[in-house]
């Protein structure tokens, strides 16, 4: 399983909405395929590899940003798909401020990406006679919508908790 650009842009596009920090999605060899600041487009990000290989939360601090180039303080989370790391979500800005915002990206991110692989798609789509193309398109606005429900989720935390 492989996060296109495609899915990625509209993970950005939609998180740049609620949570207005600069946001990132790397693919599973660390280059960036999605950004807010599309200058980055194409480049390696070191903790973007670095998350995907120890297959955990990396946090920037502004003591580490300036052991590597192009890097600011930040978060980056990997998006994991049967426990298999296939992307990083990276959002820049103050720690404090972003964690939980990283935590509920995450998830919305890992909710869209689940859908058409998950053997419960393919259970539904054969016991209720579905088609494949309509068990698809059922499916995946149902997982947009829990996707996007977690982003707004996490925005109304932060309101409430930050």
């Amino acid at each position: 399983m492989k996060i296109t650009p495609d899915l990625a842009n509209a993970i950005v596009q939609r998180a740049i909405k609620i949570i207005n920090n600069a946001l990132n999605v790397m693919d599973e060899h660390g280059y960036i395929i999605a950004s807010t600041d599309h200058s980055r487009l194409h480049q390696r990000h070191e903790y973007a590899i670095l998350a995907l290989s120890e297959k955990r939360t990396i946090e920037i601090t502004d003591e580490m940003q300036h052991n590597m180039w192009g890097v600011k303080p930040s978060v980056n989370l990997p998006i994991f798909f049967k426990d298999q790391a296939i992307g990083v979500i990276g959002i820049s800005g103050r720690l404090e401020d972003i964690r939980q915002y990283g935590e509920l990206v995450r998830m919305a991110a890992e909710m869209t990406v689940s859908h058409a692989n998950d053997s419960f798609f393919w259970v539904v789509t054969q016991f209720s006679k579905m088609s494949v193309s309509t068990a698809y398109r059922a499916q995946t606005i149902a997982t947009l919508i829990q996707g996007m429900t977690g982003i707004v989720t996490v925005y109304i935390l932060s309101l409430i908790l930050l």
